[in-house]
């Protein structure tokens, strides 16, 4: 149904529209990447992915209960959220330390463009960027600079519709990178969501990232990551099974996990 209704939106704001030409794609780059964690029991941003309010005996969600958000909002699925503390007690909390270190050197650079019409319509594409920022004062990407991307193809592409100063795209495929630790890998992550919110330029300002990761990728992950001991990957593939609460198959499973990261951008110049 949610789909549909995504759908049914779109198909909406294109009706009539067929004139409309995009503008020139405006680019941003994430400067901070973070996990969206339990901030009190039960209570935790991200958005309601498979569009169920849960409660931990709901079959399909394999029994898991959806968090609700700071602003009371119901369903919000970010089962990643009750796993973090294990990570953080194998990874003594330095995760998102890590994650930040990725960022600022270039190794995990993600770049947004943006194209929108005159009726709001907008089409996203994510790119892997292929540089080494530079950083300001903050000690973040600075912005205004130019950044070379990837030769690769778009790690997603999606669409969306504006409203007022916020950007919110319908579901879509994305590669994405998943850091274990110092080491880079990509899982596709389906029915991903970008909740985007515009400067007055056009350019993103900050933003929530969420959607399913593999379960079976993310096992595939712990088990190539050398420099782990079997016990740890044992530990964490368990683990990472027993917190499926997205996809369920026929037999019972949630091959998804879901989770929710947020994000500051800023503007930026690219080339290839």
């Amino acid at each position: 149904m949610r789909r549909i209704a995504w759908l049914l939106l779109l198909t909406a704001g294109a009706c009539g529209s067929e004139d409309l030409e995009m503008g020139p794609p405006k680019a941003s780059v994430f400067q901070t990447l973070a996990f969206e964690r339990e901030q009190d029991d039960g209570v935790s941003v991200g958005m309601n992915l498979d569009g169920f309010v849960s409660p931990s005996n709901d079959g399909r969600t394999c029994n898991k209960e959806d968090f609700v958000g700071p602003d009371g909002t119901t369903g919000v699925d970010n089962e990643l959220a009750r796993l973090l503390p294990l990570i953080d007690l194998v990874g003594e909390n330095a995760v998102e330390g890590l994650l930040q270190i990725a960022v600022d050197e270039g190794r995990l650079l993600i770049v947004l463009d943006i194209a929108t019409a005159e009726d709001g319509s907008a089409t996203i594409d994510v790119f892997k960027g292929a540089d080494v920022p530079l950083l300001g004062t903050d000690g973040r990407i600075l912005p205004g600079q130019t950044l070379a991307l990837s030769d690769e193809a778009p790690l997603g592409q999606a669409s969306g519709m504006i409203e007022g100063d916020v950007l919110v795209t319908a579901p879509f495929s994305l590669r994405f990178p998943v850091l274990v630790f110092t080491e880079l890998y990509e899982v596709s992550v389906q029915d991903a969501v970008l909740r985007l919110e515009l400067d007055d330029e056009g350019h993103v300002k900050k933003g929530l990232l969420a959607g399913g990761l593999p379960v079976e990728e993310l096992v595939a992950v712990l088990e190539k990551a050398a420099n782990f001991g079997q016990d740890f990957a044992e530990l964490f593939s368990d683990a990472v099974r027993e917190a499926g609460d997205l996809a369920r198959d026929e037999n019972g499973n949630c091959q998804r996990m879901s989770a929710s990261i947020s994000f500051d951008a800023a503007p930026t110049f690219t080339f290839r």
